[in-house]
């Protein structure tokens, strides 16, 4: 008896993880969109490079709607905090990625949009995970 009820209590805990999962993990990771255009682009580095600058635009935008959307939980003092490291944060980006390199060639705009794009998804992916426990 008591093991068909401990086996109804882990179905139920299992079936209410499941169903809260989902509203805890959104937009984590790369867009769909970003796969899709890099199948399609081939090996035609001006059409690879399209879809990274698009999904650099995308993700970049994802981190700072993250970004403000925590600002409005934080006290002044944590807010002037936070600001400060989100602009540490981009320029160790930008000097990471060898940003002013970027226009050299468009070898180098797509070494830096690889770059920028996988730092600046662990941050959006970071900054969404931050704003979900502040919540």
């Amino acid at each position: 008896m008591n093991v068909q009820i401990l086996g109804k209590f882990k179905a139920l805990a299992v079936l209410g993880a499941i169903c809260i999962l989902p509203m805890q993990i959104q937009a984590v990771g790369y867009s769909a969109n970003y796969a899709a255009c890099m199948n399609s682009a081939g090996i035609a580095t001006s059409a690879v490079a399209s879809c990274m600058n698009a999904e650099y635009r995308y993700q970049h935008k994802r981190a700072q709607d993250n970004f403000k959307a925590s600002l409005t939980l934080y006290g002044d003092a944590e807010k002037k905090s936070q600001k400060a490291a989100n602009k540490q944060w981009k320029k160790l980006r930008a000097t990471n990625c060898r940003k002013e390199t970027s226009s050299d060639s468009i070898e180098r705009k797509t070494y830096f949009l690889n770059c920028a794009i996988k730092m600046t998804v662990t941050r959006a992916d970071l900054l969404e995970k931050q704003l979900y426990r502040l919540k």
